[in-house]
């Protein structure tokens, strides 16, 4: 004779009942959560449509899903509290213009430095008030000054013939969010810097970045960071190529921070760092946070080996050329060698110099 086993107290199939509910609870708000989060940032990054478009043909695009994003730092101060950052500097240039080329297959990640001293022909762009200027020889930075980031995109276009997918703009201020936001960035310094602020007795202008610190190992924040990041006179040779170093050095760290597992696995320091990255930015339509997400989740994939760091070659690394016989402080590129990496990326290949003999 058999017997039916024991049903279970009814008590423990309501508390299954609870649990359940409960649960499912849990999984609504936490998805009415992330919804809400995602919204708020995606709401932070502020876009730049037509305005900040070049106008007229533009190079096509990279083959297969190549991509080619421009990261322009501003030194506009247009902005509350931009006063202190010198308040007699007129109008804005891009301080820092960085070209950063993702290969199709997502293994390979290179970013070219673009001096901002570079001498070129500025193409022609689009004026805030809609009308087109006029082309003209000058720095590579007037570019921004005259048409923002779509003049400072055009140039880079008609110098390259590489078309640029999307771009980024970082102004001072919100580049001190973001690395507060990050806790603070270390750099290990072989040598001091003293670049104190100070009148320039030639054009009556404060120069300096402010940054005083000795030669080891530092965690540079807010104003500290950007102080590093724009030391000049004080850096190498005083010419923005030793800066450009400098900034190379600090991009790397940051990028190893921002992707780091110890702030993608942790729910409050990402949300403060993404909170405050996107209220830093501003980006063409094209560029949300998808694209930012894609981006970010690209670099932490690949292996440091696997992302490059470049300045644009030039002709005169000195940074001294007379023109019009007047001595002044630009570079000119050198076209041979510069061609031969725009071509590479061009066309998602291997850089000058790095090609690997097939296996047999």
């Amino acid at each position: 004779m058999t017997h039916a086993a024991p049903r279970p107290p009814r008590r423990w199939g309501r508390l299954f009942s609870w649990i359940a509910l409960g649960l499912g609870v849990i999984l609504v708000i936490t998805a009415a959560g992330g919804y809400l989060v995602y919204r708020h940032l995606s709401g932070n990054i502020t876009t730049c449509g037509l305005a900040c478009t070049p106008p007229g043909e533009r190079p096509a695009e990279g083959p297969g899903k190549s991509e080619n994003v421009l990261l322009i730092g501003s030194d506009s101060r247009a902005f509350a509290g931009g006063a202190k950052f010198g308040a007699e500097i007129a109008g804005a240039r891009s301080d820092t213009t960085i070209l950063v080329h993702i290969s199709a297959d997502g293994k390979k990640a290179v970013l070219v430095s673009i001096p901002r001293d570079t001498y070129t022909e500025i193409p022609q762009c689009r004026l805030p008030g809609g009308k087109l200027s006029t082309p003209t020889k000058n720095r590579f930075n007037v570019a921004y000054n005259i048409g923002g980031p779509g003049c400072t995109i055009a140039t880079v276009e008609h110098l390259t013939h590489l078309r640029i997918d999307h771009f980024v703009e970082v102004n001072f201020l919100g580049f001190q969010r973001m690395v507060d936001a990050l806790g603070g960035v270390k750099v290990c310094l072989t040598k001091p810097i003293n670049d104190p602020v100070r009148i320039n007795p030639a054009t009556g202008h404060k120069i300096g970045s402010g940054l005083v610190v000795d030669a080891g190992t530092h965690t540079f924040k807010g104003k500290d960071a950007l102080g590093f990041v724009r030391a000049r006179y004080a850096v190498g040779d005083g010419s923005d190529l030793s800066r450009i170093k400098n900034q190379q050095v600090f991009i790397s760290a940051v990028i190893r921070k921002a992707t780091s597992n110890g702030l993608l696995f942790n729910p409050i320091k990402l949300y403060h760092f993404l909170d405050a990255a996107t209220k830093s930015i501003r980006t063409d339509r094209g560029f949300g946070l998808p694209q930012l997400k894609k981006l970010a989740g690209e670099l932490h994939g690949l292996k440091p080996g696997k992302v490059v760091l470049l300045t644009v070659p030039l002709s005169n690394p000195d940074g001294h050329v007379l023109i019009g016989g007047v001595e002044a402080s630009v570079v000119f590129w050198d076209n041979q060698r510069a061609n031969a990496l725009w071509h590479a990326l061009r066309v998602d290949g291997p850089l000058p110099g790095t090609a690997t003999k097939p296996k047999t």
